[in-house]
C-alpha cells in the first residue's frame, strides 16, 4: 500500500510541476506572483497533478494490468497515454466551463504537457514498484508478495522453501471442530477475530509444502485473502 501511495504521491508532484511549467511557457510575460494568483494557471496545476496521480498508479499498476507487457518502457507509455488522455480531457472540460473559449482553446498543448507529465510519472510509478517488489518476492506475473498486516499478529510472512506438495491426510483435516479449535487457540494468543466473512488462510500453501498447524494459518477476511490466492497461484519455486 505504501508504494502504491508514493506512485500517486510522486506522479502528483510531477504532474503538478509539468502542468505549471507548461502554463508558464505559454504566458512568459507574467510574474510569480501573477501565476499565483491566475485562476488558469491553477487549473494547469491542478489538471497536471490529477493526470499525474493517474499516471502514476497506472506505472505502478502496469505488471498486474498488462503482465506481458509489463516493462519499463511499457510503463512510460502507458503512463504518456494516460496522461494526455486525462489533461486533454480536463482541458476540454475548462474550456467548456469558460465563457467565450473554443471547447479546444490549448488542448494540443495540453495533451503534450500530459503526455510528457504522464511518461514521467508512469515511469516513477514503475520504478517505485519495482522497489518495493525487490524486498517482497514475485510471482511468475511480477506481482510482488501482498503486504498485509493482521492486527495483534503484524505482516503475514512470506513462508521459505522447500516448496514441495503435501500429499499427506492433512490435506483433508480440515474440519469445522478444527476451525473452531484454531479460532479459540488464535483468540486466546490475545489476537482478535476479523469481524467479517473469514477464511483461514495457509502461510505456506499445502500444495507448496503447508500444513494445518496453528502455526501456518491465519484468519483473513475474504478480499484480502483473495490477494493470497492469487498470488500464489502464479508462483513458480
Amino acid at each position: 500500500m505504501l508504494s502504491v501511495l508514493m506512485a500517486v504521491g510522486i506522479g502528483a508532484v510531477i504532474g503538478r510541476a509539468v502542468g505549471g511549467i507548461g502554463y508558464a511557457l505559454q504566458h512568459p510575460d507574467q510574474s510569480l506572483g501573477e501565476y499565483a494568483r491566475n485562476a488558469e494557471f491553477q487549473r494547469a496545476v491542478g489538471i497536471g497533478a490529477a493526470s499525474g496521480a493517474v499516471a502514476g498508479l497506472v506505472g505502478w499498476a502496469v505488471p498486474s494490468l498488462f503482465p506481458a507487457a509489463g516493462s519499463f518502457w511499457g510503463a512510460v507509455g502507458l503512463g504518456a497515454l494516460t496522461g494526455a488522455l486525462t489533461s486533454g480531457a480536463g482541458q476540454v472540460v475548462t474550456n467548456l466551463l469558460t465563457p467565450c473559449t473554443p471547447w479546444n482553446h490549448n488542448l494540443g498543448w495540453a495533451i503534450l504537457t500530459g503526455a510528457l507529465g504522464g511518461a514521467l510519472a508512469g515511469g516513477v510509478g514503475y520504478g517505485i514498484r519495482q522497489w518495493a517488489a525487490s524486498a517482497r518476492p514475485v510471482n511468475s506475473r511480477g506481482v510482488p508478495y501482498p503486504d498485509v498486516d493482521v492486527p495483534g499478529y503484524g505482516k503475514v510472512p512470506f513462508p521459505k522453501g522447500p516448496y514441495t506438495p503435501n500429499n499427506t491426510q492433512m490435506r483433508t483435516s480440515f474440519h469445522s471442530s478444527y476451525r473452531q479449535q484454531f479460532k479459540s487457540w488464535w483468540i486466546g494468543q490475545g489476537r482478535p477475530w476479523p469481524n467479517a466473512l473469514v477464511n483461514i488462510h495457509h502461510i505456506k500453501p499445502l500444495q507448496f509444502g503447508g500444513t494445518n498447524t496453528f502455526d501456518n494459518l491465519i484468519p483473513l477476511e475474504k478480499p484480502i485473502h483473495d490477494l493470497f490466492t492469487n498470488w500464489w497461484r502464479y508462483f513458480q519455486p
